[in-house]
């Protein structure tokens, strides 16, 4: 970092507080500095750890006890963070920060906040600058060397540039340290994400002054069953198993300020989803420099970097000291639903924990009508456009899902006509047929359909097979929900 502000104060934090907070964020990031033109690091899935650190990825790391700090959407209203703590941030932090360009929506969303005149107590009370002068929080953007994210150039390049910083006198000060990924977390194996547990793990052992503070991975578009998901919920699953800290970047930039719930419509970093972008969609109802202020917001849009900085606040906040106040709602769980399968109009039981204010039910994704029986169970029926997959509750404490998916059996309501020759279009309607077919298919008695013409959830229209025989056949359709049930389509010669 070099000669620093505040070297009086030093001494005064050899004890004191340290965070290593190390941020994940995505390989499709801003360039690295030019003299990494050419590496073999993270702009490739074949970037992997070191042989010891692949080693040591086999065995679960050993948690080292600290106080569980989760931070996410629902940590992202400034004005529920007291004064007394955002002071206490800064005269006590001296944070160090690494990260390429989707992590400095952090930075650039921190900076904007200094000019938002109408944030809590005036921007200026969240004035930071690198020495922390003028009582500003003490954060130093970028001061790492040999590493850029948390997977660049490798998986494992960051440890040793947190020990080099850590470990050189000029930083004897620093009691923050923060990472982020780029988009490593897209590609990257349980053995990968396991390696940079472990690796924390390490430098707390090593640092017991330092509170590492843990992070996911932004969206990518990939859903719920992508792998971005799939890892950063390892990522989570070990910090609350082990009571350790956690920025959720991923779970952050999935609800709007209002706590719609969009990480069941493959939301991307962008905030674009299935339908929309959620962040454009709320400025555009919202007025700027009064409900959200313009800041630059690298690969996303200006809600995002607010968003990310207010939820900053709130971790430092806590750092600092701060219990989180009484405002923080539990966050619900699913434990289990029944029936497992059904057809539109049905109706499932779901229980769970923590379920009293539910705000929306969702089967995948689609909106359900509901109602709330108790803090551990609700009623919820299968809507029109039902397709099959997980369940979702969502509470203003957060979103919860299904542990397994809920299977929307298909149900043929019509046919017309009911009678005609071979290779006629049937049109075939009911529910639960899935919005695209997919694998889904339609029998003219035993005999597949061999030209479909349209698929909908609602309606599908296809030809009959051309060597279906004659009379009358059993017509059905076979989604991954299930068979439905039959109706009689007559052939004729």
């Amino acid at each position: 970092m070099g000669t620093r502000v505040g070297l009086a104060r030093r001494a005064a934090w050899a004890v004191a507080l340290a965070i290593g907070v190390t941020m994940a964020l995505n390989v499709a990031c801003a360039a690295a500095p030019a003299d990494n033109a050419g590496s073999s690091g993270s702009s490739s899935p074949s970037a992997s750890p070191s042989a010891d650190a692949t080693a040591s990825a086999s065995a679960t790391p050993p948690a080292v006890a600290t106080d569980s700090m989760i931070i996410d959407h629902r940590h992202t209203d400034l004005a529920d963070v007291p004064l007394e703590w955002i002071d206490a941030a800064k005269s006590d932090l001296h944070i160090a920060y690494g990260h390429t360009s989707h992590g400095s929506q952090v930075i650039t969303g921190m900076t904007g906040l200094t000019r938002f005149a109408n944030a809590p107590h005036g921007g200026s009370t969240y004035a930071w600058n690198n020495g922390g002068t003028g009582g500003a929080l003490d954060l130093a953007d970028t001061p790492f060397s040999g590493a850029y994210d948390l997977g660049n150039p490798n998986f494992t390049a960051w440890e040793t540039a947190t020990r080099s910083y850590l470990d050189d006198p000029a930083n004897a000060d620093v009691n923050v340290v923060m990472w982020s990924w780029c988009g490593e977390v897209s590609y990257a194996s349980e053995a990968n994400i396991t390696t940079y547990l472990t690796l924390m793990s390490g430098l707390e052992k090593d640092y017991p002054d330092v509170r590492f503070v843990y992070m996911t991975g932004h969206t990518d578009g990939s859903g719920l069953a992508g792998n971005l998901h799939v890892r950063n919920q390892q990522i989570r699953d070990y910090c609350a198993a082990n009571d350790k800290i956690l920025y959720d970047f991923e779970d952050i930039e999935s609800y709007d300020p209002d706590g719609t719930y969009f990480g069941d419509r493959n939301v991307a970093d962008s905030c674009d989803y299935d339908g929309g972008n959620w962040a454009t969609e709320w400025q555009n109802s919202h007025t700027q420099g009064v409900d959200w202020y313009d800041c630059d917001s690298a690969h996303s849009q200006p809600l995002n970097a607010n968003l990310k900085a207010y939820a900053a606040w709130w971790l430092w906040a806590r750092l600092a000291g701060w219990d989180g106040g009484s405002t923080v709602i539990p966050t619900p769980t699913i434990v289990s639903f029944s029936p497992t399968s059904g057809r539109v109009g049905g109706t499932v039981t779901v229980t769970g924990t923590n379920l009293t204010g539910v705000t929306a039910v969702k089967f995948n994704g689609i909106a359900a009508s509901f109602t709330v029986n108790s803090e551990t169970e609700i009623t919820a029926t299968v809507p029109a456009a039902a397709r099959s997959g997980k369940m979702a509750v969502t509470t203003p404490g957060g979103t919860a899902l299904s542990p397994t998916g809920f299977k929307v059996e298909p149900l043929l309501s019509t046919l017309s006509p009911t009678a005609g020759r071979r290779g006629v279009i049937v049109t075939i309607t009911g529910t639960g047929f899935c919005a695209s077919r997919g694998t889904s298919h339609v029998r003219f008695g035993t005999m597949k359909c061999g030209t479909y013409v349209s698929w909908t959830s609602t309606r599908i229209r296809c030809r009959v097979p051309a060597k279906a025989v004659f009379g009358g056949l059993s017509v059905r359709v076979t989604t991954t929900g299930g068979t439905s049930n039959a109706k009689t389509f007559t052939v004729r010669r």
